[in-house]
């Protein structure tokens, strides 16, 4: 999935998390529906988008909240997306079927009463496909340095050599006696 569904998931499960928006037995039965569609076919966004957002426009708590949640978003950079996605220990964890409200992420508050837990599962496999993305940014950006610093040994390797030749060609200091003086000192370190 791309960053653009990422950030309207998690800015649909964000504003679901306000206390203001309920959404009746419909409502989510249409939204599991959507959800299911999406986990089972994630390459058919734009017919699911549509239907996604017309529900959240039929609900003027739900799309407040979502509106008001989604240009936040829209600012964010991969890695701050990360730290507001949920993460499979999170996801994993039982839901506390207490009257005490936890906060155990951003904007988690009843978490337990809301959703059937298919957005969650997607919103984890997003935290995992950017967290491959950025693995695979920075190992490309290492490879390119260390290629970077070979290539630069392999010009200062060259430039020696053409040095050597030319000190060489030139006759300008390589007689026997410093020759054998290198040679020996060399034998020596080794």
């Amino acid at each position: 999935m791309n960053e653009l569904v990422a950030k309207s998931l998690l800015a649909l499960w964000l504003a679901q998390q306000d206390t203001e928006v309920h959404l009746s037995p419909n409502e989510e039965s249409a939204l599991e529906d959507i959800e299911y569609r999406l986990a089972l076919r994630p390459d058919t966004w734009e017919s699911i988008e549509k239907d996604l957002m017309a529900l959240i426009q039929g609900n003027a708590n739900l799309n407040q909240a979502f509106q008001e949640v989604r240009p936040k978003l829209d600012e964010m950079d991969k890695e701050e997306l990360l730290d507001l996605l949920p993460s499979e220990t999170e996801q994993e964890a039982t839901p506390d079927t207490s009257d005490v409200v936890t906060y155990d992420s951003v904007a988690s508050a009843n978490k337990s009463a809301k959703g059937s837990g298919v957005l969650e599962q997607l919103l984890v496999q997003l935290r995992r496909e950017i967290s491959l993305q950025i693995t695979d940014a920075q190992l490309a950006t290492v490879a390119s340095s260390q290629e970077s610093s070979l290539q630069q040994a392999e010009d200062d390797d060259a430039a020696f050599d053409l040095a050597c030749a030319l000190v060489d060609e030139l006759e300008l200091g390589w007689d026997s006696e410093w020759q054998q003086a290198a040679i020996t000192d060399w034998e020596a370190s080794g």
